[in-house]
């Protein structure tokens, strides 16, 4: 499962928009959280997104900016990862399920 994770969160990484110019040597992105979102009926899936923080010369602080992949931008690799992430994840949460529904009859 974690193969599958780092696999998303890097090709999230990846899609993070390079600046050009001498201003863009020092600059610096920090991933903080991704989101990957394994069930949602209102939006297409897959879907996921990466926040990060950007620091550079030019733009004087720290800045929060996101990078989102929506189904279209997904390579077939990455819906895998993501297919076989679902899976286990909502096995996961039934098992969780079927635990407390069976202690609560109990």
């Amino acid at each position: 499962m974690l193969r599958h994770l780092t696999h998303l969160v890097r090709g999230l990484a990846d899609r993070i928009p390079h600046r050009v110019g001498p201003a863009s040597r020092d600059r610096v992105c920090r991933p903080t959280v991704a989101t990957i979102v394994i069930q949602d009926e209102v939006q297409g899936l897959p879907v996921a997104w990466l926040e990060y923080e950007e620091e550079g010369p030019e733009i004087g602080s720290r800045v929060g900016r996101e990078i989102r992949m929506n189904a279209p931008d997904f390579t077939a690799d990455e819906v895998c990862s993501w297919e076989r992430l679902r899976q286990r994840i909502r096995g996961i949460a039934w098992a969780h399920y079927q635990g407390t529904v069976t202690g609560l009859l109990q």
